[in-house]
C-alpha cells in the first residue's frame, strides 16, 4: 500500500508501521474529501493525498507527530510562563489561531461544512510550522521554554481534536 511505502521510506525503523499506514491512508482520503466545500468537485489522486506537505491529511498528522516529538520526555509548568512573548508576532499569531477553534467548530456546525474545520487546521499547522522554523523551542530560560511547550501542546490538542471531529485518527509517530 502506498501509505505504508511512504512511511517506511521516511522512517524504516518505525514500530506498528501497518497500523500507522492505515491511519494515514484513511486520514488522507477522508481529509481530501472534507477539505473542500461539499458542492465542489475534486480529483481523486492518491499520490497527492498522501503527501506530507501541502493541503493534505498526512501534513496535519505529521505536524501533530512533530509536536509530540518536541513534547516527548519534557515537562513544563504552565504557571511559570513569559506572557510578554505574546507581544512577538509569531507567538501572537499562533495563540490567536488556537483561540479561534471554538468559533470555527460552531461555524462548521451552523453551515454543515466540515471544510471550515479542515481549512482552519491547515492554516493552524502552517502557522505552527512557521513558529517551529523561527523559534528555538527547548531553551535554557525556564519561562520561555514553558511558554514554548505550552503553546506547542495547545496546538497539538487543537489539531488532534480537529482531526477527531473530521473522523481522522491522529498518530504518535510517522
Amino acid at each position: 500500500n502506498l501509505s505504508h511505502k511512504q512511511i517506511t521510506e521516511k522512517n524504516p525503523n518505525i514500530l506498528e508501521a501497518d497500523e500507522i499506514a492505515r491511519k494515514v491512508g484513511c486520514g488522507a482520503v477522508v481529509f481530501n474529501d472534507l477539505k473542500n466545500h461539499r458542492t465542489l468537485d475534486y480529483d481523486f489522486d492518491m499520490e497527492k493525498m498522501l503527501k506530507f506537505e501541502g493541503q493534505t491529511g498526512p501534513y496535519l498528522q505529521y505536524t501533530g507527530v512533530r509536536i509530540a516529538s518536541i513534547l516527548r520526555d519534557n515537562t513544563y509548568d504552565v504557571n511559570n510562563i513569559d506572557p510578554s512573548l505574546f507581544a512577538n508576532d509569531i507567538y501572537f499569531e499562533l495563540a490567536r489561531s488556537i483561540g479561534e477553534f471554538k468559533g470555527i467548530v460552531a461555524r462548521a456546525c451552523e453551515e454543515s461544512a466540515p471544510s471550515v474545520i479542515a481549512k482552519y487546521l491547515l492554516g493552524l499547522a502552517q502557522i505552527f510550522n512557521k513558529f517551529y522554523a523561527n523559534v528555538k523551542i527547548n531553551v535554557s530560560d525556564e519561562k520561555v521554554k514553558n511558554t514554548n511547550f505550552m503553546i506547542a501542546h495547545a496546538t497539538r490538542i487543537v489539531i488532534n481534536e480537529g482531526l477527531r471531529l473530521l473522523g481522522i485518527e491522529f498518530v504518535e509517530q510517522m
